[in-house]
């Protein structure tokens, strides 16, 4: 039989050891470990929402800096880097207004319909800058949220990109929703973001821009279902 040393006790455990660290680094490449640690994260630090009815209630801030996972060959954030953060960001601000809650406990959630980012300057490596998110406004008959993001440099407050999307209000458990109904202003005002009485959303002309921009997109991907409409 094979005699166990001290020596070939360590080598087996180094070797286990390589093992098993190549294993998690390689299940990086098939699961994005980073972002549901930082989601399960943002939901553990769930902030109580707001109480107070203003027009600041609809607008949340996320602090971030550049890391060097997130650069491109000319040592700026890439370009997937700042849809990625807005997960993050978008997340936090749900979660924060206290719109999270609302959602998960009357059986609805959330999905990007469309989205839309425009850069202007670059983000250069471990350069701070704040993400400021709001909703601009909403939409019950399209059942949509419509959401600002704007990534501002700290050192002098630059708009460096501006980003834009339509969240569609689903509900996936019928069952669970206690609201009249499962519009987006019904949700605001459960959150206590707008006030019971308010009927009318805030106007954008950007947004009813896009939305047309969006809807000539519909008809050239689907020109059958524009046509019988």
């Amino acid at each position: 039989s094979m005699i166990k040393t001290p020596y070939a006790i360590f080598g087996l455990g180094l070797a286990s050891g390589c093992v098993i660290s190549l294993v998690i680094l390689q299940s990086g490449s098939f699961i994005d470990i980073q972002y549901f640690v930082r989601i399960f994260l943002l939901d553990l630090k769930n902030s109580k929402k707001l109480d107070k009815e203003n027009e600041n209630c609809l607008e949340d801030e996320a602090n971030q800096i550049v890391l060097p996972s997130s650069i491109d060959r000319n040592l700026h954030m890439n370009n997937s880097a700042y849809i990625y953060e807005l997960n993050f960001s978008r997340r936090k601000m749900f979660n924060s207004l206290g719109l999270w809650d609302i959602l998960k406990s009357n059986g609805l959630n959330v999905v990007i319909q469309a989205q839309s980012i425009r850069h202007r300057r670059e983000l250069k490596l471990f350069q701070k800058y704040t993400i400021k998110s709001k909703i601009l406004t909403w939409d019950d008959k399209k059942c949509a949220f419509f959401l600002e993001s704007r990534f501002v440099s700290d050192k002098d407050g630059f708009i460096l990109a501006v980003h834009h999307a339509k969240y569609k209000l689903v509900c996936t458990k019928k069952d669970k929703n206690k609201l009249k109904d499962g519009l987006p202003s019904t949700v605001l005002k459960a959150a206590n973001l707008i006030p019971l009485n308010h009927d009318i959303n805030p106007s954008s002309a950007f947004i009813e821009a896009w939305e047309v921009a969006n809807q000539i997109s519909s008809q050239e991907l689907n020109p059958r279902k524009s046509s019988e409409s």
